[in-house]
């Protein structure tokens, strides 16, 4: 930010302010000298001439906006969950256990679902005898 505002232009100054509406909470947070320094910066600049109206009232809008210690701008907006609660690794201190439980679950599952495919695979093999039947059927009527 020091060097677009130190070659400053009122499309510098402009990005600078955008910027740090968008970022300005968290580096209020995290590096509050090196924000008030920019804001010293932006400050200086008001009184500069070049400078268009617009660009003086951006300035003049996000010094409202830093005293209201930019509420209106979150550093991580409430509703964005970044991380999912489920994808989050936790170390499972009776993992064996829970595996066990994991495989006896399943093989009960399994086991019957096995049962039902008996039935039908019997059933399928039924229905592929019948159609091997017809088929012969089918043959020697052709001939």
């Amino acid at each position: 930010l020091h060097v677009v505002l130190r070659n400053y232009t009122d499309d510098n100054v402009e990005l600078a302010v955008r910027l740090l509406k968008e970022c300005g909470q968290k580096l209020l947070q995290g590096n509050r000298q090196e924000l008030d320094s920019t804001f010293s910066i932006l400050s200086n600049l008001l009184r500069e001439p070049s400078l268009n109206n617009h660009t003086q009232h951006m300035i003049r809008d996000l010094f409202t906006v830093r005293r209201d210690e930019f509420e209106a701008h979150p550093a991580i907006q409430s509703g964005l969950d970044l991380v999912y609660e489920n994808e989050v690794f936790k170390y499972d201190e009776e993992y064996e256990v829970n595996e066990n439980k994991y495989k006896q679950i399943r093989k009960t599952i399994l086991n019957e679902n096995s049962d039902d495919e008996d039935e039908s695979s019997s059933n399928t093999s039924d229905n592929h005898e019948d159609q091997s039947n017809f088929a012969t059927a089918d043959n020697d009527k052709e001939k």
